[in-house]
């Protein structure tokens, strides 16, 4: 195996056991080894791995993957350096709220994007359609949590989860299912986490995922369907093949690179960085009169096919070369590390968003690190108007109590 890809291993199974007596970040960690090692091992200790999306991507040279390997190992070094763990334990109970009608707000929200707000097409190839709303609905969820005072109201969001989750791996969704348990584990049943149920549940939790990509090959489940998933978890090592396929999009980043100037590169990240918070109602393409690169995959996907995603550091190498996976790492290290310092009601909310974010800003964009605490301030805000208006209008005073 590739040193480099040995280290990656390493580093990640460090993260794990420095954090060990931190139920929610030992989840987080081992949730990243699981994607480092499936990112290693399918890459580079088993070449010969019948999945898909390796062959199609066998035309870069070995130069490229070796690039890769390197650009994942500068990150992963310099966040195990910058990462600090200044969290307690109380930082991941949140103040509930009694108040029934946001509560009921919150639910038919929540309703409707679960009935109206889903993509239910077929996919026809690896990756799978979702619209941007239902990829949100994690937040609501996180402030309905909040506004769950009572066993019952605990008991509605469990069960409408329940379906949110059911929906998603039907159509061959994996990532928000596994978000929303990551949200669930993180705030009604923290106080049931211990590290051998993390470690049962995670092994369970494998296995399932890898049902749910080899059923999404046909949308059937045919005789043999489970042993056949048991062969090719034993055949692959239990390697994720999305966190492989998130990797092939990375290497072509790398390849791509070399097709455009620096000052495009530069452009890219700014137009990218407006994007976060502006959306598409500003770019640096306004402002220079032409076009400029927002969308990294979108863009790579003009050389060459590939199923979306990419690791996080890739984008940063994209824009700013072997500095931009320095500052990848000490930047995440940095940004969680803040996070894990706040105690107010808004800072724990902040956090949690963050962790329970990690499968897509780790795997897919840079900008789910960033743009879901917008929505966290805009919906923490709009409830807070809203309860103002509420003791205004009928003098009702809140309640809180710590989710336990």
């Amino acid at each position: 195996m590739n040193i480099y890809a040995i280290l990656i291993i390493c580093m990640s199974l460090y993260l794990i056991y420095k954090h060990r007596n931190n139920k929610v970040l030992f989840l987080v960690f081992l949730f990243i080894f699981y994607c480092n090692y499936s990112i290693c091992v399918g890459e580079y200790s088993l070449p010969n791995l019948h999945l898909p999306y390796f062959e199609e991507l066998r035309f870069f040279s070995v130069n490229y993957y070796n690039q890769g390997i390197i650009v994942l190992f500068l990150f992963m070094l310099f966040f195990s350096l910058f990462f600090k763990d200044r969290s307690r334990d109380n930082n991941f109970k949140l103040q509930t709220k009694s108040n029934t009608f946001i509560f009921l707000l919150l639910i038919l929200l929540l309703i409707y994007i679960f009935l109206f707000c889903f993509n239910r097409e077929q996919s026809t190839n690896y990756t799978v359609k979702i619209t941007p709303l239902y990829e949100y609905s994690l937040i609501i969820f996180l402030f309905a949590i909040q506004y769950s005072d009572t066993k019952i109201k605990k008991i509605i969001l469990c069960i409408l989860s329940f379906f949110y989750i059911l929906q998603d791996l039907i159509w061959g969704g994996r990532i928000t299912s596994v978000q929303l348990i990551l949200l669930f584990a993180f705030t009604i049943f923290y106080k049931f986490l211990t590290k051998k149920r993390i470690i049962f549940f995670f092994i369970i939790g494998i296995f399932c995922m890898s049902s749910v990509g080899f059923y999404r090959n046909s949308y059937s489940i045919e005789k043999g369907f489970f042993s056949n998933i048991v062969n090719y978890l034993q055949n692959n090592l239990f390697v994720l093949d999305t966190a492989a396929s998130s990797y092939g999009a990375s290497v072509i980043q790398l390849y791509v690179v070399q097709f455009i100037t620096i000052s495009e590169r530069i452009a890219s990240f700014f137009n990218y960085f407006f994007y976060i918070f502006a959306g598409n109602i500003f770019s640096v393409s306004d402002l220079l009169g032409k076009d400029t690169i927002t969308h990294v995959p979108n863009f790579i996907g003009l050389y060459y096919a590939h199923s979306g995603g990419g690791i996080f550091p890739f984008y940063f190498y994209f824009w700013f070369g072997w500095i931009g996976t320095v500052i990848a790492g000490i930047l995440m290290a940095k940004y969680i590390t803040f996070f894990t310092k706040q105690i107010s009601e808004l800072g724990k909310i902040m956090f949690i968003t963050i962790l329970i974010y990690t499968p897509r800003w780790f795997l897919y964009s840079p900008i789910n690190a960033f743009r879901p605490l917008l929505f966290v301030l805009i919906i923490y805000g709009g409830l807070k108007l809203l309860m103002m208006l509420l003791h205004a209008c009928f003098g009702k005073h809140e309640k809180s109590m710590v989710i336990s």
